[in-house]
């Protein structure tokens, strides 16, 4: 259309007309435009473009690149995340199981949960506070971390069926049927009671497999016992364990080829006895870590020093001829009076022993034993061993619940206590876990008469009866002769200190009592309660 020109009239009607036709056509360009857009030829890609972006989420719900959907109690999946990525799938034998934690036989749950993680590929299987009776040996399958909270227990019972304690707590075998042994194993956290039953055995035994670690726990093995057996193994670790046994019941020469707290072995029957035929390889083990470990228990005195049932921190007992073990690293590690040698490598063709601490009567840190002889190339290092005499370091402790209390007048317990000597120096370590009630529980130390010194500090851990948990209550210094205190209904406490003897030695010992009668309301202490004294001077 022409624009008008100057003079004209009775154009406004065809330019409306004009304007309207144009705008209309747009329209109906544009509309044609997003009809095409909506059809599957999708002619830009837009359509398309989207829809790569947005399909791996929606289709790849609980998959690699995908949303994670929670299920109806809003936890994670079983099976959702991969094994061996840190923590994957968690098994609670308490809230999923219904394992007890009172003591009684929780084998089956805990079995049950150790099954269904290795059954979804791996992960966790957690273990709460609390003591659990385990009367045969719980196999950890593949992929899967075995997690015990600092105040979980295990404790070794004899079984009902049988009547038998079991001769291994944990393994990477299952009895008699299993062909080859699981891998890729964590054990990490809380105690284990092996010496509850004087059978023999091993608390912990891995056999024929790879890849396991037992980290940050205790361990309470029988006299003239190791705590774990190694035995045609491939990495192994034994990091952060602390060994402990009873008091030895016989003379210096009884223990001096004591198994120590680590064997390393070829798999043979000799070495451990009805597995499948299939699981004696008859190979050594290949690199095995022992680090930062420490071994402590109650001691015996022949006239020339202290010592322990523990024949060593690691070694081999069963040497097989011409079966030599490689890459064994026994690294950082502290052992009180040892009966004889630090270490027993026997076989040991290549292996590294430095930085430890070994306190020895009659042995040497480390003794290179063949059989039949030494391979064509060995390596052998030992270097920055510190050994001392055995001077006298003690532990004692509870192997079941102590009797309750009640009144407010403090008395020496008679378990918690231990025999000092004039002018020494000992480290002091306790953790007292108690259940109270409602009653305060009130707590010091008894000296031998003299003039020493004991300076301590303390951190109280208050538990909650109603919740289960654990909180940290506090921190505190305390002098002996001076009481302390812990809040009610039960809990732990853990006390830091040393400990100066003056010329006169004796019995240096735990006093406890009730902070207000409370004659309903007992007080009782928890097995699993320790004091270690370790002599530095």
């Amino acid at each position: 259309m022409s624009l008008p020109v100057t003079g004209a009239s009775n154009w406004g009607v065809p330019l409306n007309n004009y304007i309207i036709n144009v705008v209309l056509a747009a329209a109906n360009t544009a509309n044609s435009a997003i009809s095409n857009h909506q059809t599957a030829s999708d002619p830009h890609g837009d359509r398309a473009y989207a829809l790569s972006l947005v399909a791996p989420l929606t289709t790849g719900v609980n998959g690699p690149n995908g949303f994670l959907q929670l299920n109806s109690i809003g936890k994670i999946p079983n099976g959702v995340l991969p094994p061996g990525g840190g923590r994957t799938s968690s098994f609670d034998v308490v809230k999923d199981y219904s394992a007890p934690t009172n003591g009684t036989d929780a084998t089956t749950q805990i079995q049950n949960a150790l099954n269904d993680c290795g059954t979804a590929g791996g992960g966790e299987v957690w273990v709460g506070d609390g003591t659990y009776g385990i009367s045969l040996p719980l196999y950890v399958p593949s992929n899967v971390w075995l997690h015990l909270s600092p105040g979980a227990v295990m404790n070794r019972i004899v079984n009902g069926g049988s009547g038998l304690a079991p001769a291994y707590m944990v393994a990477n075998f299952n009895g008699s049927t299993s062909a080859t042994g699981s891998g890729n194993i964590i054990v990490e956290g809380g105690s284990w009671v092996f010496d509850s039953q004087t059978a023999t055995g091993v608390p912990m035994a891995f056999v024929s497999g790879s890849n396991v670690t037992v980290k940050d726990t205790s361990i309470r093995t029988l006299a003239q016992g190791a705590g774990v057996l190694f035995a045609g193994f491939t990495n192994g670790e034994v990091d952060g364990v602390t060994f402990l046994a009873s008091a030895p019941g016989g003379a210096r020469s009884t223990y001096t080829s004591s198994p120590p707290a680590v064997r390393v072995e070829s798999a043979v029957s000799s070495t451990i006895s009805g597995l499948n035929a299939a699981m004696y390889t008859g190979n050594p083990c290949s690199t095995v870590y022992v680090e930062d470990c420490y071994i402590s228990g109650n001691t015996s005195s022949d006239g020339t020093g202290l010592y322990t049932v523990f024949g060593g921190m690691a070694g081999t007992t069963n040497a097989q001829a011409s079966s030599f073990h490689t890459n064994v690293f026994v690294r950082g590690c502290t052992a009180v009076a040892l009966p004889a040698n630090g270490t027993y490598p026997a076989n040991w063709q290549s292996c590294t022993v430095t930085s430890n601490q070994f306190n020895l009567n009659n042995g040497q840190v480390f003794t290179a034993t063949w059989n039949p002889s030494a391979p064509g190339t060995t390596n052998q290092v030992v270097a920055n061993n510190t050994t001392t005499t055995a001077t006298g370091n003690l532990n004692t402790y509870y192997t079941a619940n102590s009797s309750g209390r009640t009144g407010t007048t403090l008395s020496l317990d008679g378990t918690l206590q231990a025999t000092v000597q004039a002018n020494a120096v000992y480290e002091v370590r306790a953790a007292i876990g108690y259940s109270s009630g409602n009653s305060d529980f009130k707590y010091d130390f008894s000296l031998p008469s003299g003039s020493m010194n004991y300076n301590a500090t303390k951190v109280e851990a208050v538990y909650n009866g109603f919740s289960g948990n654990f909180y940290p209550a506090l921190i505190s210094s305390n002098v002996a002769g001076t009481f302390d205190t812990a809040s009610v209904n039960g809990g732990a406490v853990t006390i830091l200190g040393l400990l100066q003897v003056g010329a006169t030695g004796g019995t240096f010992g735990f006093e406890w009592c009730q902070k207000t009668n409370q004659p309903g309301y007992p007080i009782v202490l928890l097995a699993g309660s320790y004091l270690i004294l370790n002599r530095v001077a």
